[in-house]
């Protein structure tokens, strides 16, 4: 009877088989991969929801932006009632030439030998493209106005069209500000050379002074179209283009150039198309759409068609960002772009903005 014990007290303590062992490994195995494979496609579809999230959201802002500036486009103080523009700064920049007289101009596939329409003035003469050069095929957009948000009213007729416009201290203007002053017949757009303040002026007023000869762009002459009565208002203009160009990360990106210089808007915008509105007869809605090539009459564009095509910023050539991929050509707002050769998710946005101040 004890060696019978002693039998099967060796006996429970036996160990795994080595089969034992290899079948539990193998099972492990292949928990384990399953578990990784679950973990794994979870984060990729997680990254690719959150890559394509980013893109709409890019998409979203920049046509945020680009819809509050054409919407401005064309104010003049007053509206419609502005009959004549004029302008004293020398050559023809924040945009396409005439500046004060064209308040949307546009550039079909903006390269440096493309023009502005309806100006024909040259791309190149008017954008700087040192650091950010466009990309070829892209088109571009340049629209100005008077800044409503801050109007100044003049405390004094003008003795003569060359004098210094008075105002109120505190209106916020500098030496260097481009500004227009307008009383509702006409407007005259010029850059500020000096603000004399009321302690050195007579008349207890802030002096606007806008001589000929410096600054950049600088005005060509002193003279102004007309003497400016008492009432008529200061404000300062705004003009801006938009553009397709080439960023410090060597990546396509949606850039603003405004009369303070040029700012990236957002990454991973690849190409720009616009198309243009008209109207015949006194009706405001667009009878047809076309290129700034094709536009017929650009006091009758009375809204634009913009349509952007957006890629992912992060590559997914290692798969983190899905495996959705450049498909070739994309048609945007009716022209074939096709898109450089990477791993990327793309997506097409189109958005129409009617103009308030045209016609």
């Amino acid at each position: 009877m004890k060696n019978n014990s002693r039998d099967k007290f060796v006996l429970s303590e036996r160990g795994f088989t080595l089969i034992e062992m290899m079948v539990a490994l193998t099972l492990s195995l292949v928990l384990l991969g399953a578990i990784t494979y679950v973990v794994v496609n979870s984060n990729k579809s997680y990254n690719s929801t959150d890559s394509l999230a980013r893109l709409q959201e890019n998409a979203r802002f920049a046509m945020e932006f680009i819809t509050r500036d054409l919407r401005r486009a064309g104010y003049m103080g007053c509206a419609n009632d502005v009959t004549e523009v004029r302008s004293t700064l020398n050559g023809s920049a924040y945009g396409g030439g005439g500046l004060a007289m064209n308040s949307i101009e546009g550039a079909e596939n903006i390269t440096a030998s493309a023009v502005w329409k309806p100006s024909n003035s040259a791309v190149s003469s008017t954008l700087s493209f040192t650091t950010n050069p466009p990309i070829d095929g892209s088109d571009a957009i340049s629209a100005r106005y008077l800044d409503l948000n801050n109007p100044i009213t003049i405390q004094q007729q003008m003795p003569n069209e060359s004098a210094t416009l008075f105002v109120n201290p505190g209106h916020g203007l500098a030496a260097g500000d481009i500004i227009a002053v307008t009383d509702c017949d006409g407007a005259d757009i010029m850059q500020l050379t000096d603000v004399n303040t009321a302690g050195a002026s007579s008349s207890g007023k802030d002096g606007l002074v806008h001589n000929a000869g410096s600054g950049t762009p600088g005005n060509s002459t002193q003279k102004l179209g007309r003497s400016y009565d008492v009432n008529s208002k200061v404000l300062k203009f705004l003009a801006f283009s938009y553009y397709v160009g080439t960023n410090a990360n060597n990546r396509r990106a949606l850039f603003r150039k405004t009369t303070a210089g040029t700012e990236e808007l957002v990454e991973g915008v690849e190409n720009l198309q616009i198309r243009y509105g008209e109207v015949t007869g006194s009706d405001r809605s667009p009878t047809h759409y076309g290129t700034a090539l094709e536009v017929s009459n650009w006091q009758n564009v009375v809204s634009i068609r913009i349509g952007m095509l957006l890629s992912t910023v992060a590559n997914t050539a290692d798969g983190q960002y899905g495996t959705d991929v450049d498909s070739g050509t994309y048609t945007v707002n009716g022209t074939d772009v096709t898109p450089p050769s990477e791993r990327r998710m793309r997506k097409i946005f189109v958005s129409t903005i009617m103009l308030r101040n045209i016609r």
